[in-house]
C-alpha cells in the first residue's frame, strides 16, 4: 500500500489554526486559500521507476503549478527529490510511494481511476481522447527504457502525445507538462473549475500547509495546548 495517504494527516482545529495564522502573514493565510480552490486529485500522475532526481522534481514542480495534488511513484529503490529545482512544490504535494507497479496499480483501482499508460502502441489513442473529468490516472515511463510491459499491458488504456517531427519521445518532464496542461485545460472548459478537493481533504491540506508555513509549529501548538490546559486548570480550582 502507499504511504503518507493524506487519511492519516492530522487536521487542526480553528484554536490551533488561529495560533499559527496569527505567525503568518495575511498573503500567506489567502494564497493557501486561493490555492486550495484550484486543487484537484480527480487527476493524478503515477512515475514508474524514475531515477534521474532532477527529473522527478522537475515534473513535482509542475504538477503543483497546475493543481494536481495526488503524485504516485512506483519505484523498488528510494528515491531523493532535488529540493533546488522543485523550488519547494513538494511540501505543498501529497506524494504516495509504492513498492511495485502492480501495487500502486491496485491502490489506484481501489479508490476509482482509470489508468492510462503513456506509451507509442498501436491501439493507443491521442491525448485528448481521455476525458479529465473523471478519475484519471497518467503513467509515465523512466527517461530510458520508458513503461514496462506490466504497467502498459495492466493498464485500462493506452495513450499518446502526438508528435510530428523526427523525435518519436518527449523527455519526461515535457510530456508530463504536456499532459497535465492540456488536462487542466480541458477540465476548467468543461466544468468551469478545476478544484474540487473534498471538505476533509481541503482541512487536511490546509492544516499541513499552516505547520509547513511555521518554522516549529508543532512544538508552538504544544505549547498553546499546555498553556490552554493550565488555564482551564486554574478556571476549575478557582
Amino acid at each position: 500500500m502507499a504511504a503518507n495517504h493524506h487519511n492519516n494527516d492530522e487536521i487542526l482545529n480553528d484554536a490551533q489554526l488561529n495560533t499559527l495564522g496569527e505567525l503568518m502573514s495575511d498573503n500567506r493565510k489567502q494564497r493557501i486559500e486561493d490555492v486550495l480552490k484550484h486543487r484537484t486529485n480527480t487527476v493524478t500522475v503515477l512515475f514508474e521507476n524514475i531515477y534521474k532526481h532532477h527529473n522527478l522534481s522537475a515534473v513535482l514542480r509542475t504538477c503543483e503549478g497546475l493543481g494536481i495534488q495526488d503524485i504516485h511513484i512506483a519505484s523498488s529503490y528510494p528515491l531523493e527529490i532535488a529540493r533546488g529545482t522543485t523550488q519547494g512544490a513538494h511540501k505543498w504535494l501529497t506524494v504516495y510511494k509504492h513498492k511495485s507497479i502492480e501495487d500502486a496499480y491496485a491502490a489506484l483501482r481501489e479508490q476509482g481511476y482509470v489508468i492510462a499508460a503513456s506509451v507509442l502502441a498501436s491501439d493507443a489513442v491521442g491525448l485528448t481522447a481521455l476525458d479529465p473529468t473523471k478519475k484519471l490516472c497518467l503513467v509515465f515511463g523512466n527517461e530510458l527504457e520508458g513503461l514496462s510491459q506490466t504497467a502498459i499491458e495492466q493498464a485500462d488504456v493506452r495513450f499518446f502525445i502526438p508528435m510530428f517531427g523526427f523525435v518519436q519521445s518527449y523527455n519526461i518532464s515535457v510530456a508530463c507538462a504536456m499532459a497535465l496542461y492540456h488536462m487542466t485545460h480541458t477540465r476548467l472548459e468543461k466544468l468551469g473549475y478545476n478544484g474540487d478537493l473534498s471538505p476533509e481533504y481541503k482541512a487536511q491540506l490546509k492544516s499541513r500547509w499552516y505547520k509547513s508555513s511555521v518554522k516549529m509549529a508543532n512544538e508552538i501548538l504544544a505549547k498553546a495546548d499546555e498553556f490552554d490546559t493550565t488555564v482551564e486548570t486554574i478556571k476549575q480550582d478557582s
